[in-house]
């Protein structure tokens, strides 16, 4: 029976599949919480240290979903250089079960899926960019 969470290729044990879980999931509420703090406003002007894409100088339905992404992931590469995320990069980095290189992409895999699923949730009718 496969995991959905772990990739195939990886065939690991099931302690290993634990932890790799545990990670995952980890990303996972990292990403959310991510997300819902960092929606923006119809209207709002366009941060340029954030928009690598040329978006525009205001938020648009037409952008709003590509400049929302964007704003996650800066939020993202900045927190981990705050206390808080030290105790997660901690775990990841001296993890004795994965190694810390599996550990790291068992929780971006669950970072980035979430930070995409909820950013498309929040404009179900807009295609991304």
């Amino acid at each position: 029976m496969s995991n959905p969470i772990v990739p195939l290729h990886l065939n690991l044990t099931p302690e290993e599949i634990a932890r790799y879980e545990t990670y995952y999931h980890t990303g996972l509420r990292h990403g959310k919480g991510l997300a819902a703090h960092n929606v923006p406003t119809i209207g709002d002007k366009i941060d340029k240290t954030v928009d690598y894409w040329g978006l525009g100088p205001v938020v648009t339905e037409a952008n709003a979903q590509e400049y929302h992404r964007m704003l996650c992931l800066h939020a993202e590469e900045n927190s981990r250089q705050y206390s808080p995320f030290e105790q997660t990069a901690k775990a990841l980095n001296e993890d004795d079960v994965l190694g810390s290189e599996l550990s790291w992409e068992a929780f971006e895999h669950g970072l980035y899926t979430t930070i995409g699923s909820e950013v498309e949730a929040y404009y179900p009718n807009t295609e991304a960019q």
